[in-house]
């Protein structure tokens, strides 16, 4: 086939490979902080916390945390959970001791061995302690002193499982006195009760992901029996880890495990929907180590002055603040034996802006406090997030002095610009920030303001050029002669088939060779360009490519060698449907039918340029036209070449198509099976290696 296609064409092919750029982008040192750009690549980042502090067990009477599972704040005091002797532990803001609270009822010591979660009430009689009483099945509220008033048990109404046992882990009381209660093996949501104890339903259960290997098990069962579908695990939502609860009303869950590693953690209004615009926290980067992936393991949410929210991921002992509407501000913490860092932490807090972690596995309290980074950055965070930009403005500007990766910042400064009607700046930044909708949006208000510069010198060129050509036409151009196609050249034919495809195609595959070769050279490579082109050169607002990270060598694949795929597969398939067409004539009916589909191309990038997000339906109209079009030629060409009717022209494609995935699948094979072939011999040529230096 290479016959075709002239010399020069291949030389520049094989050049233009030769110097593909490689990029790559070394992701951060996590020992530094990091954080994510908007193509979820980690970045470097400075500190925004650093530890101050931190106490081990020693520092109360009973000499150790007691593996407490769970901590809150209450005027400025720190409560820890002591789960191992059932007691909490007071500390001050400096996480000095200042008391213990045993729980009692009708003057008797009540043991709570076990509890592992509590929520600290502010009521108008003052403070009131909800403990989630896991092993005795309940739970208690009760007074500052630890005097139990209430207790809240399984509930007997049918909608909650009467097999299912009620081990509480976690508890939480709204803003209007409703108690939400996490318990083990209920995956329909939290169980809710009033505040005088009155069973009220469930709240807010993660929903399943329909995944493909959930609908082929779906396929499997029903083929079962009952006998059978009684011994298969049923697909069941997923379970909260924890929550918490801001004055607003909004409850912010965290869920350690999910099925697609998406919506750890969400925002729920009073119906339970989930208000956050982000779907994935935590680490955006895969980890591995010893062959086990190490993802994001949630267990601990807390709402920061109703502006933020940090979550704690016992997986690799990391923060992660994050702004109420899913924006990631920083991460801090770690794992492994020194300060600051962790072994397996299970609960956060925060008093002020310092921000509490606790190890019960290193049996330690750390306090992380903001730097002068973290406290810039905080303070333009809450000032975006009530609409201040002007205010956010100088603050902004002092995080990209110290943190230019931190694309949030750049928005933060185009919305400002955008209130002092710059916005020419406020589109410079919005594209440093990749905000997309907000250059949108300051590009619609600049064309606003330059249209009216514009519209005179438009009009009068519009003017001239209809002059020009008028004159052109009647003084110099002279009549109009007609060509006929047998002695047209060939890119007069191949225009002539855009329109008139039956006698474009026969006056095209009557051409001489050597002029099909040279056509079907240019146009292989116009598309191999315009693709390159489309990636690179299409308006930011359309464009969410990494501009910097072009692999030509994918580009070449998914359009010279998927051209070529096509065109073998083609012949293939036609040679067993009695198909006419030769190699030589595909190759240029496939060619031809894809100038349509270019031009479409082309014009998106010219005209992207010129629209805003909103305005995106006219570059999808255009390229679906471009496209019909270039399947209408298709068909045409395959009739005609192949001596087909229509109905077989489009059974040709579509198992041109089927041959093509067929060609994709046994390639897939044979590479699998060169990689395990490649990894069996180099795994006995380091045994022998092994072998020889012992």
């Amino acid at each position: 086939m290479t016959r075709f296609i002239p010399k020069t064409v291949i030389a520049v092919l094989v050049i233009m490979l030769l110097l593909t750029p490689v990029f790559q982008v070394a992701a951060a040192s996590v020992d530094e902080g990091y954080g994510y750009n908007s193509y979820d690549e980690s970045v470097p980042a400075p500190a925004g916390y650093q530890d101050d502090l931190t106490v081990y067990g020693q520092v109360s009477p009973e000499g150790s945390f007691g593996m407490a599972q769970d901590m809150a704040t209450y005027d400025g005091e720190l409560y820890v959970l002591n789960s191992k002797i059932g007691i909490i532990t007071v500390l001050n803001a400096d996480l000095e001791y200042q008391r213990s609270i045993r729980f009692t009822r009708d003057g008797e010591e009540l043991s709570v061995v076990g509890a592992n979660g509590m929520f600290l009430d502010k009521t108008d009689d003052g403070l009131q302690i909800l403990l989630a009483d896991t092993e005795n099945q309940r739970v208690l509220r009760a007074d500052a002193t630890g005097r139990v008033m209430q207790v809240y048990q399984k509930p007997t109404e049918e909608l909650f499982p009467q097999k299912q046992e009620f081990r509480p882990t976690k508890v939480l009381v709204g803003s209007d006195k409703t108690v939400y209660v996490i318990c083990q093996g209920v995956y329909k949501g939290a169980v809710t009760f009033s505040a005088d104890g009155e069973f009220l339903g469930f709240y807010g259960s993660n929903d399943i992901d329909i995944t493909a290997a959930m609908l082929l098990e779906h396929f499997w069962k029903s083929l079962m029996n009952q006998e059978q579908l009684g011994r298969v695990q049923q697909n069941v939502s997923i379970e909260f880890t924890n929550f918490a609860a801001d004055s607003r009303g909004f409850i912010y869950t965290c869920t350690r495990v999910t099925d697609n590693s998406m919506g750890e953690i969400k925002r729920l209004n009073a119906k339970g929907i989930n208000l956050l615009p982000v779907d994935n926290y935590g680490d955006l980067e895969d980890a591995w180590i010893k062959s086990e992936h190490q993802d994001t393991a949630f267990v601990d949410i807390v709402s920061i002055n109703d502006n933020l929210v940090a979550a704690l991921d016992t997986q690799r002992g990391r923060v992660f603040l994050y702004s109420n509407d899913g924006m990631l501000l920083m991460i801090f913490g770690g794992s492994g034996q020194f300060q600051g860092t962790f072994r397996t932490p299970s609960a956060l807090e925060c008093i002020g802006d310092s921000i509490y972690v606790l190890d019960p596995y290193k049996d330690s309290i750390t306090r992380f406090a903001p730097t002068s980074y973290g406290t810039a950055l905080l303070t333009a965070s809450s000032l975006y997030q009530d609409g201040r930009y002007a205010e956010s403005l100088d603050l902004w500007k002092q995080v990209i002095r110290q943190n230019g990766n931190f694309e949030t910042a750049y928005v933060g400064i185009g919305r400002a610009l955008m209130g002092q009607e710059d916005y020419a700046g406020a589109m410079d930044y919005f594209k440093k920030g990749q905000d997309r909708t907000g250059y949108s949006q300051a590009y619609k208000e600049y064309r606003k303001t330059s249209a009216q510069f514009l519209v005179a010198p438009m009009l009068i060129a519009i003017v001239v050029l209809l002059v020009v050509y008028g004159l052109y036409a009647r003084y110099l151009r002279g009549p109009k002669r007609e060509v006929s196609l047998t002695t047209a050249s060939v890119a007069r034919r191949c225009s002539h088939t855009l329109l008139h495809p039956t006698d474009g195609f026969t006056a095209l595959m009557n051409a001489p060779r050597r002029g099909i070769s040279v056509l079907c050279g240019i146009l292989i490579t116009c598309l191999f360009g315009v693709a390159i082109l489309h990636r690179q050169a299409t308006a930011f607002v359309f464009n969410e490519n990494k501009l910097e990270e072009l692999d030509i060598r994918m580009i070449f694949a998914i359009t010279v060698i998927v051209f070529f795929a096509f065109v073998l597969s083609n012949r293939l398939v036609c040679t067993l449907f009695n198909g006419n067409g030769a190699v030589r004539e595909i190759i240029c009916v496939c060619a031809v039918s894809l100038i349509p589909m270019m031009l479409a191309m082309v014009l998106k990038i010219a005209i992207s340029h010129f629209l805003s997000l909103d305005e995106g339906g006219l570059l999808t109209a255009l390229m679906v036209i471009g496209i019909m079009w270039s399947v209408l030629l298709l068909l045409a060409g395959m009739r005609q070449i192949h001596e087909y009717d229509t109905k077989q022209a489009v059974l040709s494609v579509i198992f041109t198509v089927i041959g093509m995935m067929l060609m994709a699948f046994i390639g897939l094979l044979v590479y699998g099976l060169y990689n395990q072939i490649a990894a069996f011999f180099g795994a006995i040529i380091d045994e022998i290696s092994y072998i020889g230096m012992t």
